[in-house]
């Protein structure tokens, strides 16, 4: 894995795309300013926690992978770019962003900024009149941003594991939007807005808390017995699965902890990696991206993952 690019890779100034993720870059060499040409960068997956300012002489930029990353903040110099379309800043240290790094993105249309300490968007936020994706899941947000209903061309709006309670009537400017994400958050009431997006084909207002709850109460049982129940349950079920037979409960189950049994009821949490269903929580739990069909290279979107193993979750 690199953990530098060299400066010399200024020298090369035909480059149209510059792919670097899953490596271990702490910084990037100011030269990258050099590259007029340069039309994808993708530093995904590093160790960034600094960017140059030269990164706004890259007047040609339209895609710019930053996620998952340790960036305490985005350059001002980044408003610079106006030929951005694509900004994917996801999983890292951000805890605000300004007008001066917005100012100048007028043909942005994905703006991901998910599983950041944001707290609050700026009003030049609905400046941004060619947005038409925006993500901003797992953000410390405590309320509905209203400068968001000002983005009449959004088509998807992620604001899933939020604290937001409410939506602003004004929700019903959105009359583009076709996919809402508000899963996880504590909403107590939907306006009447709401009934106004007749574009809108996905609405996700799930709740997982009371799942979870009920599956954390199994662990007041012995582990072993879990376990040794847990596997009984699930190859039973599949075998019935296979065979084509209906789901009915057998009575000699009622022997088992009620928790279990309404487990088994519930179907547990299936694996994203190999299918199978398990208990409890996963192994591993995060986001990774998935391609859109047989499209052109990142061509991708990203989703929650949760596996039952290590394995599963590296081998998918």
């Amino acid at each position: 894995m690199l953990t530098c690019l060299p400066k010399e890779i200024g020298y090369l100034t035909a480059l149209r795309s510059l792919n670097a993720e899953f490596n271990c870059l702490t910084s990037i060499p100011p030269e990258i300013g050099n590259l007029a040409q340069l039309q994808m960068l993708d530093l995904h997956a590093n160790a960034l926690n600094w960017l140059p300012t030269e990164l706004g002489r890259l007047l040609r930029l339209r895609k710019l992978f930053l996620g998952h990353n340790q960036l305490p903040s985005l350059p001002v110099e980044l408003g610079q770019i106006t030929s951005l379309v694509r900004l994917y800043a996801f999983s890292n240290r951000i805890d605000s962003v300004s007008a001066e790094h917005l100012s100048g993105l007028s043909n942005l249309e994905i703006l991901s900024l998910a599983e950041n300490p944001i707290t609050a968007l700026p009003p030049f936020l609905s400046c941004l009149k060619s947005l038409n994706a925006l993500s901003l899941g797992e953000c410390r947000l405590d309320s509905f941003p209203p400068e968001i209903c000002h983005l009449t061309g959004l088509t998807s709006l992620q604001l899933e594991s939020c604290s937001i309670t409410s939506l602003p009537d004004e929700i019903s400017n959105l009359v583009s939007l076709a996919s809402l994400n508000l899963q996880d958050c504590p909403i107590v009431a939907l306006p009447m807005g709401l009934t106004r997006l007749s574009a809108l084909e996905k609405l996700l207002l799930d709740h997982q808390v009371e799942e979870t709850e009920h599956i954390d109460s199994t662990r007041t049982l012995p582990t072993s017995l879990v376990a040794v129940c847990c596997d009984i349950l699930v190859s039973h079920r599949e075998r019935r699965e296979v065979k084509g037979e209906e789901q009915e409960e057998d009575n000699t189950w009622q022997v088992l902890p009620v928790e279990l049994r309404d487990l088994l009821r519930k179907g547990g949490q299936r694996c994203d990696g190999c299918g199978r269903r398990f208990f409890g929580p996963p192994a591993m739990e995060g986001r990774k991206a998935r391609k859109l069909g047989r499209t052109a290279y990142k061509q991708f979107f990203w989703m929650k993952f949760a596996a039952c193993s290590l394995a599963c979750w590296q081998d998918n």
